[in-house]
């Protein structure tokens, strides 16, 4: 009998792989009362429900811009690319066995910004794919 797992789940695991990061980690949305200078967001897409379930994983690393004079805020690159560089090397093609079988692939990423909150992201998509038995 096959056992199915739902997108909390999914959640559940990336934020267990990605803890060695000494950044706060939200699921889904930030508190909108939180103050954090660089923080992680974690998503999902829906997920199927076939014996090979999938979904669309997002981990969006967010940092505040820096401030130059003569220049206004921009974004932090360092950061930006030094935690997404971390983030994808946690969790592309990681694969867990036992009882939970199931692979991660890093599909892609892409920078926005966040001009009204002076803060940039890395949104790092992953493709997880979850086995029934």
């Amino acid at each position: 009998m096959e056992k199915y797992i739902s997108s909390d789940k999914v959640i559940g695991i990336v934020y267990s792989l990605l803890t060695s990061i000494n950044i706060p980690i939200y699921v889904r949305t930030k508190p909108t009362k939180a103050a954090d200078d660089e923080y992680i967001v974690i998503n999902t897409l829906a997920i199927n429900a076939d014996v090979l379930q999938s979904c669309r994983v997002n981990v969006n690393y967010h940092c505040k811009d820096l401030y130059i004079d003569d220049m206004g805020y921009v974004p932090d690159m360092a950061n930006l690319d030094s935690n997404t560089n971390t983030i994808i090397n946690l969790l592309k093609r990681y694969t867990g066995s036992g009882t939970h079988t199931y692979t991660i692939d890093f599909i892609g990423q892409e920078t926005f910004s966040e001009e009204n909150i002076n803060e940039h992201f890395s949104n790092v998509k992953f493709k997880f794919n979850y086995i029934n038995k």
